[in-house]
């Protein structure tokens, strides 16, 4: 946690600091590679904070408003992910989560469909997702449509079955 906080802190220093000199340079190519490649340092080290607060306290209790500041979080490093331009299947599907999390099904809805855009084609955990909250919604046909659709992907296995299993239990 401490050495994730001080790489965010010197990355998140170093951004800024490109940033502002991007401003002031033109064509400077090499400047703008070396920013993108600290901001996706920084999208690495702000995934891993916002998976240790989600792992920690979230996902055992996703249902459950007594981790509603956790949640916070999370979205709060969501977000801040986002600002970098990091868009990943990744992002969206923990953003669903959240946004599910806090009883929003539309933009959890929302975030799994831009999951099934970015995923690889053989990817069924956005299916799995897709499915749930059909499951959730009452959408019986739709939801068994997902799940076959994630039977078929190449990275279907135990565990992504087991995280399924994992996040239904909470």
């Amino acid at each position: 946690d401490g050495e994730l906080n001080e790489a965010k802190s010197i990355l998140e220093k170093l951004v800024s600091t490109l940033d502002r000199k991007l401003i002031n340079a033109r064509n400077v190519i090499q400047l703008n590679l070396f920013r993108n490649s600290v901001a996706s340092c920084l999208t690495v080290t702000l995934e891993a904070r916002c998976n240790q607060i989600y792992y920690e306290y979230v996902v055992d209790n996703v249902t459950q408003r007594h981790v509603d500041k956790y949640a916070r979080e999370c979205m709060k490093l969501q977000e801040r992910i986002l600002s970098l331009n990091q868009r990943t299947s990744k992002y969206y599907l923990l953003d669903a989560v959240l946004h599910f999390h806090f009883g929003d099904i539309g933009k959890a809805k929302f975030c799994v469909k831009k999951a099934l855009s970015l995923s690889p084609e053989n990817s069924a955990a956005p299916y799995f997702s897709a499915a749930f909250l059909d499951l959730w919604q009452e959408r019986y046909d739709r939801a068994l449509t997902y799940y076959l659709k994630a039977e078929k992907c190449t990275d279907y296995t135990l565990n992504v079955i087991l995280s399924v299993i994992i996040f239904l239990q909470s």
